[in-house]
């Protein structure tokens, strides 16, 4: 029915750049290998959802939340999350982390603090949720983002992780002064795929669920008119 929700809405957090790039591949991805999921729309809710957004319109919704350390996201995104929760959860979500926090060996999305920390404060109760390391666009940030995250640079440098590329930042005779890309995109392949079939099954299973009521409705109906 044309009323019914037709498009997948991926809100995402971005102010400079990271997290937009991984939200466009993981649109891409789902308008590619899925189609009969509509058209993948995306919003940054950094400046805020367009007064037009309308949350029926949408049959699954994907959110791509950056954690910068270990208390997880901003403020601003956690308020703008619980606000919006009822909506939220009334639809199909998944949630995936671009974390820059050190992940390391033996990380566990089960153990980490920073996640449960987050979904207590949003209430959010995503269907799916993956951690995955991010990127760090060095020659974008201020001086202060920088100082920020100089200690974090410095934890995932010890670990030995290899970048996906290094871009020349302000100071081209220092590469570790550089964009650096830690995401590994088919992991994001891998988010959209768990993401699909969860949302299929939630939808296989209300559908079920209603023709199970219309079958007892319908003889509900017929034994009350063999009894007239």
């Amino acid at each position: 029915m044309s009323s019914n929700p037709e498009h997948v809405a991926i809100i995402y957090a971005s102010k400079s750049g990271g997290t937009v790039r991984l939200a466009k591949h993981l649109a891409d991805g789902l308008q590619l290998s899925h189609p009969e999921y509509g058209t993948s729309e995306l919003f940054n809710i950094e400046g805020g959802l367009p007064a037009d957004f309308n949350w029926k319109r949408y049959k699954a919704l994907a959110l791509a939340i950056p954690f910068y350390n270990n208390d997880g996201a901003s403020s601003k995104i956690t308020s703008f999350l619980s606000h919006n929760l009822s909506r939220i959860n009334n639809i199909p979500h998944a949630l995936l982390v671009i974390s820059m926090s050190p992940l390391g060996k033996g990380y566990s999305q089960e153990n980490d603090r920073g996640l449960k920390s987050f979904l207590r404060a949003t209430g959010l109760k995503p269907r799916i949720v993956k951690v995955v390391p991010g990127h760090i666009p060095w020659s974008k940030f201020s001086l202060v983002d920088k100082i920020r995250v100089k200690k974090v640079l410095s934890s995932v440098d010890d670990l030995g992780w290899n970048p996906k590329y290094v871009k020349a930042g302000d100071d081209p005779s220092d590469p570790k002064k550089g964009d650096r890309e830690y995401t590994n995109l088919n992991e994001i392949d891998d988010f959209a795929r768990d993401f699909v079939v969860e949302a299929q099954e939630h939808y296989e299973a209300k559908s079920s669920r209603e023709d199970l009521f219309a079958t007892k409705g319908r003889n509900l109906f017929a034994t009350a008119s063999e009894d007239d």
